[in-house]
């Protein structure tokens, strides 16, 4: 009597899907294995797949320009591995096999595993780059262990071991490492959430606000992750900080259950805007958190939170990260140019030339900065099933407005509100009947 046909059509879509992104049938096999206790043979799988009029043999490697520039992004900005990279070129469409990745990744010079001769030539490399003077070279001794591994590979693309480097740095900068022991002795209070996106903590950074550069960043509580970070010429404006808000929203597709704010001007529309859209979500927080109630109706500290700029632990911590790493060189750069009669506040022209000069540099720094935090996909994990990719799944990735205008047209009393994000430029509509609606909420 012949075996019971096993049936996957349950897990049709799994592995279709899969399949499709390039995925070796010994890999969904083991897939299988792992995540549903699922029994089954290469033979097996290969039989449904034809069953299912999948092509039983996968597209080959296509080495393009696009293939490498994503690849050298990925390994030099983001920091991913040859498992993450794989997962978002396929996710993507693109062909790619694990061992077309490291033939062409090795083609491009980037090697994972070097010689003690290719660590020593690397290590000269980074010594070269530290004591070259640059913005790179100041902003070093203030940088830390994980941000300092990041900022080499990121800006010198040398990709050196974290200890190998640290050893490095210690011998050039023994007094920045003896003050980091020192900084060590202190230990942070406890702070939970209950997962990513739960939080998203929103500030002002105003140390730049003299000199005509404005920042205002969110964090996401639970990874520590940079939601947006704007730089420009109006973060403290209530009508901007709506605008960030509503881009972003709009940009991800999800509603944080809690923002975390202090009680400034800037923070009325976005708050209301908050609350507004929020109430759409009752029914979800219900179902979630039966504590609520049905009978309870939806109140404005469901869904936000103030509290005073001190107790805003996570987006004061990156601030003082921003102070440390990044800020105080341009702040006694600027300083150091008012001193001399360079620049004067009370000179429209000097503002302008600043601004026009330093905006973009400062904004190019800040989002280093915010790349430099932790990724959700070490997060995102825990609340997977399946095969789901991790990557991209939440936020993609940390971004800077560089600059942001308002204009309005005679004979109309909409404006409209440019966000340029790298090069691209994105407009929406902000009139003043939708604004009065959220600000009456």
């Amino acid at each position: 009597m012949p075996r019971p046909k096993r049936d996957l059509s349950p897990l049709r879509d799994i592995i279709i899907t899969a399949y499709r992104e390039q995925t070796s049938v010994s890999d969904i096999v083991a897939l299988l294995k792992d995540k549903f206790d699922l029994d089954i043979t290469d033979r097996t799988s290969y039989r449904r797949l034809k069953e299912w009029n999948e092509p039983l043999h996968q597209q080959r490697t296509a080495d393009t320009g696009q293939l490498r520039s994503i690849i050298e992004d990925e390994f030099y900005t983001r920091g991913s591995s040859d498992t993450e990279i794989l997962r978002y070129v396929r996710s993507l469409g693109l062909p790619l096999s694990k061992a077309g990745l490291e033939r062409i990744r090795k083609d491009m010079g980037i090697f994972r595993r070097r010689t003690p001769a290719q660590l020593e030539a690397q290590l000269l490399q980074v010594v070269d780059f530290m004591e070259t003077p640059s913005l790179s070279s100041i902003l070093i001794p203030r940088l830390g262990r994980r941000s300092l591994l990041k900022h080499v590979l990121q800006v010198a693309h040398i990709p050196v071991p974290e200890r190998a480097l640290y050893e490095t740095f210690s011998q050039l900068y023994p007094e920045e490492v003896a003050r980091r022991w020192q900084q060590m002795r202190g230990k942070r209070g406890g702070f939970t959430v209950p997962g990513p996106n739960y939080t998203w903590s929103i500030d002002a950074y105003c140390k730049l606000q003299d000199f005509g550069f404005e920042v205002y960043a969110g964090i996401d509580a639970y990874s520590r992750y940079i939601v947006w970070c704007y730089v420009g010429i109006s973060a403290l404006n209530a009508r901007s900080i709506f605008a960030q808000y509503l881009w972003v929203v709009s940009q991800y597709g999800f509603l944080p259950m809690v923002i975390r704010a202090d009680r400034g001007k800037e923070t009325t529309m976005v708050a209301a805007a908050h609350f507004w859209l929020s109430l759409g979500t009752t029914s979800l927080r219900r179902l979630h958190a039966p504590l609520f109630g049905p009978e309870r109706p939806f109140q404005f500290s469901d869904c936000w939170v103030y509290g005073k700029s001190t107790k805003n632990q996570r987006i004061e911590a990156w601030w003082s990260q921003f102070a440390k790493g990044r800020s105080t060189y341009w702040v006694e750069w600027f300083k150091q140019l008012r001193q001399e009669d360079l620049w004067s506040r009370d000179r429209l022209a000097d503002r302008i030339a600043l601004l026009w000069t330093y905006m973009r540099e400062l904004s190019m720094v800040t989002n280093s900065l915010a790349l430099d935090c932790p990724s959700l996909l070490s997060y995102v994990r825990r609340f997977l099933i399946g095969h789901l990719p991790a990557d991209r799944l939440f936020l993609i990735s940390s971004f800077t407005i560089c600059a942001h205008s308002s204009s309005s047209s005679s004979g109309s009393s909409s404006s409209w509100s440019e966000v340029y994000i790298s090069n691209l430029s994105f407009s929406f509509l902000a009139d003043s009947s939708t604004c009065s609606c959220f600000a009456a909420v």
